[in-house]
């Protein structure tokens, strides 16, 4: 399951801060605040648009790609396109559950510092329960198909195992925890086009953190 965990971190991680017009009056914390909210909750506002000259369309199409280069782990395990799609729904779900509190921003001398407030999903905690819960399922199932004479593939086996475990992630989505705040320091400058971007290494920081996997 260590690639599960993987995955539910690398998916945060991979948050691509559009670049967005440089104005005389660059609202640095709207730019923040609507990409985090594009990317992670599916909202998407007019002002972020404006602020990234880009459609409504696009956004969502650059979400789907996210979504789609992160499901590859899934796909890899050899699950059916049933199960992958029910855990592109719980990932998409999960990182709606995301919490983050984004500050006022502040002129530096080569653009903005915007520092946001994370509060960890505890990520590695609910995955610990879901396994814990699963095992005792996926125990009496193999025993009741053994009993039936009906011995499961190790692919059925592969299924079964993920189908069990989704249901517990899924059902625990409302019960989810959180760790203690850590502020991520976000540096905006302009890149080479004259656009403002965030830092990538602050970016992938601020990914990162939005996520506990857990020491599992």
């Amino acid at each position: 399951m260590k690639k599960l965990k993987r995955m539910a971190v690398a998916l945060v991680a991979a948050v691509a801060l559009l670049t967005a017009g440089c104005g005389q009056e660059f609202d640095a914390k709207g730019y923040v605040q609507g990409d985090l909210d594009a990317v992670l909750k599916g909202e998407i506002s007019e002002d972020y648009l404006k602020l990234v000259d880009s459609t409504e369309e696009e956004v969502m199409a650059e979400n789907e790609k996210l979504m789609d280069e992160n499901m590859a782990v899934f796909e890899d395990l050899g699950l059916s396109d049933e199960m992958v799609e029910k855990y592109r729904g719980y990932m998409t779900e999960l990182m709606k559950k995301c919490k983050y509190t984004v500050g006022d921003a502040v002129k530096t001398d080569d653009g903005y510092t915007v520092t946001v407030t994370v509060e960890p999903i505890l990520f590695g905690d609910a995955l610990e329960n879901a396994l814990t819960s699963a095992e005792t399922d996926l125990m009496n199932w193999i025993t009741e198909a053994a009993a039936s004479e009906e011995v499961p593939t190790d692919e059925e086996i592969l299924e079964k195992t993920y189908d069990i475990l989704y249901t517990y992630l899924n059902d625990s989505l409302d019960d989810i925890g959180y760790g203690e705040g850590v502020n991520y320091d976000l540096h905006i400058v302009k890149d080479d086009s004259n656009m403002y971007t965030v830092l990538e290494e602050d970016v992938l920081a601020l990914g990162d953190g939005i996520i506990d996997p857990g020491s599992m």
